[in-house]
């Protein structure tokens, strides 16, 4: 899972390690020795360590995302993470490392930093 959180103050570091934590231990937890988990915050990651994949999520943002021919067996989650207007607003979307297929945009906001992560797993 890639995640990448906004600008604002309520985002901070706590925040997003907080978030990191929790996604990779409920995922972690449903899927077991299913798959190897690890849960990634870009603001962590120097760019030039990105993978291209990520690069191209940045650039035309998740909705932008298109189908690429290039499959790694992968499965990247992204996330977005923002805060406005007294919400946090949650975007996100998937890639099947098998099929190169894009899962819907799925958009979330709630007012209730505790529902995040339930947010972003749903």
């Amino acid at each position: 899972m890639v995640v990448r959180c906004g600008s604002h103050s309520w985002l901070g570091e706590q925040f997003r390690d907080d978030l990191r934590a929790d996604l990779a231990g409920i995922l972690k937890d449903a899927l077991g020795p299913m798959a190897d988990v690890a849960v990634v915050d870009l603001k962590k990651v120097p760019a030039n360590d990105w993978q291209p994949l990520w690069r191209d999520a940045e650039a035309k943002g998740l909705a932008g995302l298109e189908v690429v021919p290039d499959l790694n067996g992968v499965k990247t989650h992204f996330l977005r993470v923002d805060f406005g207007e007294c919400q946090y607003e949650l975007q996100a979307r998937q890639r099947d490392g098998l099929t190169g297929m894009l899962s819907p945009l799925r958009r979330n906001r709630t007012p209730d930093r505790a529902l995040v992560t339930r947010l972003a797993r749903a």
